[in-house]
This record gives C-alpha cells, structure tokens and sequence, in this order.
C-alpha cells in the first residue's frame, strides 16, 4: 500500500514500476541501450532524498492542476464571447490551436476528444468557423419565428 502523502513511498512506487518495465525489456532482450539507460535513471532516483523527491511530485501535482484551473478558465472565457469576437480570433494569423479547441469546447460544447481527429489548423478554423455560422443560422431562426408568433 501507498501512503500517497509520503512523497518518498510515491516516488519508489514509481519506479518499482519503471524498474519492472525495465526487467521486461531485459528479459525480451530487447535494446540493450535502452535498458542500460532506465537502469542509470532508477539508480538515479533511488539515490534521491525525501525532499528532493517532495520537490519533483509536489512540481508534477501543481503543474497539472494549474492546467487544469486555466483550462476550466479558458473555457469559461469563451463561453462568453459573442459570434464576432470568435470570428475575429479565428480569422487572427497568430490564433493557437489551444485557443481554437477552448473555443470550440467551452463556447460551442464540442467533445474535446473529438477535436484530436482534425488535422490541422486550417480543418480546426474551418470546423469553429462552421459551429459559428451555425449558431449565426439558428439565432436568425429564432429570430423570425419570434417575429412570426400566431396573434
């Protein structure tokens, strides 16, 4: 059992893990390089001290977990964009990829899974730009079946 607060027991289930993926590749005689190199990093950080290893785990915890928190607030921030200002980032030369999939996602509620299988840049622009012209035609819809109400 691990005592998931003790960075020391975490970091030597870890490599418990590594050192038996190792022990496999040695025994399928697999790359020797390979091998001799995870055994050079199990020693490594077997060597580690107890804040040392505190320093790496509690690093990779907050990483993800800011990521996270940004991601959740990129998502948020373009479920509040109107129609013109996501055209405008999406006609923007220096648009990312991240920003695109946050729109899509939090704006437009794409399965994020589903944006893994488009390509590149110009399909992404092309999909975001759709799922705003889409909205754009349902808005109008709306719009006249407000106008056109039985009286």
């Amino acid at each position: 059992m691990i005592d998931n607060r003790d960075p020391l027991s975490r970091l030597k289930a870890a490599l418990q893990v590594i050192d038996s993926q190792r022990k496999i590749l040695s025994d399928s005689k697999s790359d020797e390089m390979l091998v001799r190199d995870l055994s050079a990093i199990v020693r490594y950080l077997n060597s580690m001290s107890i804040s040392q290893a505190s320093h790496i785990l509690e690093k990779a915890h907050r990483r993800g977990h800011d990521q996270k928190k940004n991601q959740a607030e990129d998502f948020t921030q373009a479920y509040n964009l109107n129609l013109d200002d996501i055209q405008s980032i999406i006609d923007s030369e220096n648009v990312t990829r991240g920003e695109l999939e946050s729109i899509a996602v939090g704006r437009f509620q794409v399965p994020k899974g589903s944006l893994r299988s488009i390509g590149n840049m110009e399909q992404l622009k092309m999909k975001v730009s759709t799922l705003v012209q889409n909205e754009r035609s349902h808005q109008t819809i709306s719009k006249l079946a407000g106008d056109h109400k039985y009286k």
